[in-house]
């Protein structure tokens, strides 16, 4: 480590690059539950990290709730109302969508803070319905709606009525759990008599997916922002679909059984959601591509932030940039919520950058870089704790990425 240090020291007096402390740890804040409430669970946050939407759980039903640090919890419903639940959040933290009503009978919703709860129009013929997914400003929504005693997926924009969208194709059943951000792409699932497949609809064209030619099997939870990826789960692993055709599962380490991915960053390379244990005790986990998954416990510790009264059961979201997310667990064996901040951005400048800690390329990341190469020379990649250490994306890390690196660090980041 002296060596490495030397080297860095005198490249940054060749180069003039800035010497900087290390970045502060990340830092965790509750989020405190009403005494009353047994269970919570966390669905969204808005894109800059600010509000975070969920549901909680009382002896005598339940309530939805957006919450602001400057605010605290705002319970989204009234007495009149009856119990709510929160399925997602508008990008901008403005709207929120859900049940209101009993399980049996509950009705969709949009809420926002200035006109409280208005109901969604169920589509023509349907008995009931459920809304899940909302764009960025809350004025496109997906869900789905019983019609027939089935399962059809439905399309509500603000202003306007519901449409069964799929209609034309008359499938036996359909989902529609999905909508990215900018509205542009759903993500649900289509069935017929003797056939079935997980869809993406952009526009009018509606396509399979799939991996090396063969339909999957995926229940969608999250996008990023136009809909280029996206996570769900097949009731067994946690599944990541890009349109390259990439292999799609995420696996867990040992000792972990099914998992459940709830939030993807916007550029993909990090998927938060939650895993089982043998007990069915649920753990949450981060995954980061190049490295592989991790709990998040182990992970906050590996930067530095403290976390011997927490047990994380579950990450609900993640903010655009990756650097906040929300969740629960428990806290010195008490029920309650988190959003942590100071996580490092997706956002990398460049290579000089090769901690993603969005500065200009500093000693700590020309230290983490040679702590990498070393451990990871002449290995097949993925590999790295802090990065990727394979730069040219050749498979390996060796020389090359060695002289890459060097080259980007004596230019730093503009």
């Amino acid at each position: 480590m002296t060596c490495k240090r030397t080297m860095a020291i005198g490249l940054c007096v060749a180069t003039g690059c800035a010497v900087n402390a290390a970045h502060d740890p990340p830092v965790i804040v509750p989020i405190q539950w009403p005494a009353t409430s047994t269970s919570s669970s966390v669905v969204a946050m808005s894109d800059d990290g600010n509000f975070v939407a969920g549901t909680l759980y009382f002896a005598h039903g339940t309530a939805a709730f957006r919450w602001s640090e400057g605010v605290g919890i705002e319970i989204i419903g009234t007495l009149f109302d009856g119990p709510t639940t929160a399925t997602d959040m508008s990008a901008d933290g403005s709207a929120v969508v859900g049940q209101v009503g009993s399980s049996g009978g509950g009705s969709p919703y949009v809420w926002r803070p200035a006109t409280g709860v208005a109901l969604i129009p169920l589509p023509h013929g349907a008995s009931r319905a459920t809304v899940l997914s909302v764009n960025h400003d809350g004025s496109v929504a997906v869900g789905t709606a019983t019609v027939a005693s089935r399962n059809q997926a439905f399309l509500w924009s603000e202003g306007g009525s519901s449409t069964l969208f799929l209609s034309s194709l008359a499938p036996v059943a359909s989902t529609a759990p999905v909508i990215s951000d900018d509205g542009s792409s759903i993500f649900g699932a289509i069935a017929w008599t003797h056939s079935s497949f997980s869809y993406r609809k952009r526009g009018d064209v509606i396509e399979s997916m799939t991996y090396l030619g063969d339909q999957i099997l995926f229940i969608a939870a999250d996008s990023n922002s136009d809909g280029t990826f996206a996570v769900g789960h097949n009731f067994s692993d946690s599944l990541l679909w890009t349109s390259d055709e990439s292999n799609p599962v995420l696996p867990t380490p040992s000792g972990f059984g099914p998992s459940y991915p709830r939030a993807i960053t916007e550029d993909g390379s990090v998927v938060y959601g939650f895993m089982t244990d043998s007990l069915d005790s649920s753990h949450a986990y981060i995954w980061r591509r190049g490295i592989g998954t991790t709990q998040l416990g182990p992970y906050l510790q590996s930067l530095g932030t403290d976390v011997s009264e927490w047990l994380f059961g579950s990450v609900g979201a993640v903010s655009a940039d990756g650097t906040s997310i929300a969740g629960a667990g428990l806290r010195s064996g008490q029920r309650t919520g988190f959003v942590i901040r100071g996580l490092p951005s997706i956002r990398v400048p460049c290579l000089a950058d090769y901690n993603g800690e969005g500065d200009q390329g500093d000693i700590i990341d020309f230290l983490d870089f040679m702590s990498d190469f070393a451990a990871c020379e002449q290995a097949p990649a993925p590999c790295g704790d802090f990065g990727v250490s394979d730069l040219n994306g050749d498979t390996i890390v060796d020389i090359i990425d060695f002289l890459d690196f060097m080259d980007a660090f004596a230019q730093g980041c503009n």
